[in-house]
């Protein structure tokens, strides 16, 4: 009784660990700044789902200009950005599989519109 115990939960913790495996999820971070490289405090930024473009979280810039979403399923996204004075501007397309640097969305304040760089792969 005892070892069938001891296999029951061997295999439970086993499983249990394979579907954290299998559900691993991901960050995906960056910056938004002005035309000049100085940050934007308090920029809406969205993660979009690329398919769709239904809403996967949203986010407003912190001081430094820096947005971070946690717990990120692998899947196809992008950034939509936006900020008072500024037209939105959008990301290119990005795959998370893992953590992903979307790196430096720029506001051009002459054109007032933002313009996004691409993720690092």
């Amino acid at each position: 009784m005892r070892q069938k115990l001891k296999l029951l939960i061997s295999k439970l913790i086993l499983f249990l660990l394979t579907s954290t495996l299998c559900t691993a999820q991901s960050s995906v971070r960056g910056i938004i700044v002005d035309g000049d490289g100085k940050p934007l405090e308090g920029a809406s930024v969205l993660l979009l789902n690329f398919k769709d473009s239904s809403l996967v979280k949203g986010s407003v810039t912190t001081k430094q200009g820096s947005y971070v979403f946690e717990r990120i399923p692998a899947n196809n996204y992008l950034i939509a950005s936006s900020f008072t004075g500024f037209k939105d501007a959008y990301s290119p397309v990005f795959r998370v599989s893992s953590d992903k640097d979307v790196s430096r969305t720029t506001a051009d304040s002459t054109s007032k519109s933002l313009s996004s760089c691409c993720p690092d792969k």
